[in-house]
C-alpha cells in the first residue's frame, strides 16, 4: 500500500485483517498488526476485536489476550469477548473459555446470542454436557435471549457425544423450531425399507 502512494488508514487495514482471519498464516496477521502500529492505526477500537479474533483463531492466545487487555472496559464489546471465548474453546481450553464468560458477566456486558454460542461451542468441544444445559437454560431465564438452532445444535451435539441420547431427544422436542434445523433429514436404507 505504501509503495503505491496510498494513505494508510483504518478503512484499508480492517478489510486486510478480515481477509486473513480464516487463514492459518499467523505471520500475515502479525504483519498487519505491526503495520497498523507503525502507522498509528493500531490503537483504534474497531481494530482490536478483529485482532483478538484473528490471533485467537490461530491459537496464538498470548497475542489475543494482550490485545484484549489493551482494550478499555468500554471497548470490550461482545465481539471481543466472544472471540476470546471462542478461541479458548476451539483450541481445547474450555476452562478458560468458561472463566472468560464469567468475567464478561461480572463486567456487566449486555449479552446476546453471540457469547452464548461461543460458550456452548466450548462446552461441546470439551464434552461438558451439564454445563451446556446450564448455559442454555440461563440464556432466556437470566438474559432474555432466545436460543437459535445453532445454540440447540451445540447442546444436542454435546449430549449425544456424552451418550445422553434421551436428554438430547428431550432438548430437541422442547425446541421452538423444527428439528430439521438441526439434523438434515436424508433418506436411509431403513427409511426406504419402511416404505415397502
Amino acid at each position: 500500500m505504501g509503495e503505491a502512494g496510498l494513505k494508510q488508514n483504518l478503512v484499508m487495514a480492517l478489510p486486510l485483517l478480515r481477509a486473513c482471519v480464516d487463514l492459518a498464516a499467523l505471520s500475515l496477521k502479525k504483519e498487519i498488526h505491526g503495520y497498523t502500529i507503525r502507522n498509528g492505526i493500531g490503537p483504534h477500537s474497531h481494530l482490536r476485536s478483529p485482532l483478538v479474533d484473528a490471533y485467537g483463531r490461530s491459537g496464538y492466545f498470548v497475542n489475543a489476550q494482550c490485545v484484549f487487555e489493551t482494550m478499555s472496559t468500554r471497548e470490550r464489546d461482545l465481539v471481543g469477548w466472544s472471540s476470546l471465548i471462542s478461541a479458548y474453546g476451539l483450541h481445547g481450553d474450555a476452562a478458560t473459555a468458561l472463566e472468560t464468560f464469567e468475567q464478561m458477566e461480572i463486567a456487566k456486558v449486555q449479552l446476546d446470542g453471540l457469547p452464548f454460542l461461543a460458550v456452548l461451542k466450548a462446552c461441546s468441544h470439551a464434552g461438558l454436557a451439564d454445563e451446556a444445559l446450564g448455559y442454555l437454560g440461563r440464556m432466556h431465564k437470566d438474559y432474555g435471549v432466545e436460543a437459535s438452532s445453532h445454540h440447540y445444535s451445540c447442546v444436542v451435539d454435546v449430549l449425544s457425544r456424552a451418550g445422553r441420547l434421551n436428554k438430547a431427544y428431550e432438548v430437541m422436542k422442547g425446541m421452538p423450531m423444527s428439528t430439521s434445523c438441526l439434523i438434515p433429514i436424508e433418506k436411509t436404507n431403513i427409511q426406504e425399507e419402511m416404505r415397502v
